[in-house]
């Protein structure tokens, strides 16, 4: 086989994407040079073009460096233990069980709203006091100008992605490029460059379940070291809500940690509730292995249909408990 942009001998194999939501795409053969250097495009006359992977390039907000040697380390990683393990039916597993969780979780804190609205009416008294409390937004929630913050949110990011293109590699879809994200001088994750469609569950369960495994972990050596509350939420958390928990800087980071790892990067991304998550890509993988790519799009307008209801749900209990 021939590389399609240059000629050389084929190595590798990359897509065209025609249509992100519906997996649709145009397998082409690629040379190395080309497959870590260039992208496939499909032009509004279905001609493919070929654009130069920069190795600085815009992500809305943030500024990605790619990186071809963390790539081929992320490869080396797949070939090891590491790889197996997160590719393992257990990781598997975990990643399908936080499917439901978050939708749970807001149906009940719903439910709640009306049976005993007490809790929620307390929480709204102490976030009025503080706009944006509660958010998670960076820099709009006060919880979120911290140290242990941006620490905690680096760690889970960069982990959950390393997971996805770990398990991704070992399946044989290689990653182009290992681009580090910031937001202004500030460190915020990486991105891993996929060449090709991923319709794969374990690639997309990987993700939160190594974030979860993760909290799982950090939540035994806080049970260890004998301060269960700190596997809930961290100390600053506690004493925004008026229950003071003492803890050395040490085991507040690391609750803060479990607490991303678990709650934030890894519940919310395994969630079928928010489209072009986790969550949404295991429902349109299992969708398109049953209807094609009808099914695949389904998936998206599922979850986009659930994200809108989950909105209004959230709306509804801003309202006063007990109309």
């Amino acid at each position: 086989m021939r590389c399609a942009r240059c000629g050389a001998p084929a190595t590798h194999k990359v897509d065209a994407i025609k249509a992100p939501i519906s997996f649709e795409a145009v397998e082409l053969d690629v040379c190395e040079e080309c497959f870590y250097s260039w992208r496939p495009e499909i032009g509004r006359g279905g001609e493919i073009r070929w654009k130069k992977r920069g190795t600085i390039t815009r992500k809305l907000l943030l500024i990605a460096v790619g990186s071809k040697r963390l790539a081929r380390l992320v490869e080396k990683i797949a070939e090891s233990w590491i790889g197996g393990l997160l590719s393992s039916r257990p990781f598997y597993w975990i990643g399908l069980a936080a499917l439901p969780i978050l939708p749970i979780l807001l149906f009940y804190s719903i439910a709640l709203h009306f049976v005993n609205p007490e809790p929620i009416l307390k929480w709204k008294s102490i976030a009025s006091s503080r706009p944006g409390l509660g958010t998670l937004i960076p820099l709009l929630d006060p919880l979120t100008i911290s140290l242990n913050f941006w620490v905690a949110f680096l760690i889970a990011a960069v982990l959950h992605e390393l997971a996805h293109a770990v398990v991704a590699s070992r399946a044989g879809i290689k990653p182009t490029s290992v681009n580090l994200l910031f937001l202004g001088p500030i460190p915020f994750g990486i991105y891993v460059e996929s060449p090709r469609v991923i319709k794969d569950v374990k690639v997309y369960a990987a993700g939160p379940a190594a974030n979860i495994a993760f909290a799982g972990v950090l939540a035994m050596v806080m049970a260890f070291l004998g301060k269960w509350q700190l596997i809930l939420l961290p100390p600053e958390i506690f004493a925004v809500l008026g229950l003071p928990v003492e803890a050395p800087p040490a085991l507040a980071t690391i609750s803060w940690i479990a607490f991303m790892n678990f709650w934030i990067v890894g519940l919310i991304n395994a969630s079928p509730l928010f489209p072009s998550l986790d969550g949404q890509g295991i429902l349109s993988v299992y969708l398109w292995r049953k209807l094609g790519k009808r099914g695949a799009k389904a998936g998206f307008y599922v979850s986009l249909g659930l994200g809108i209801v989950t909105a209004a749900l959230i709306v509804v209990q801003s309202l006063p408990a007990r109309l």
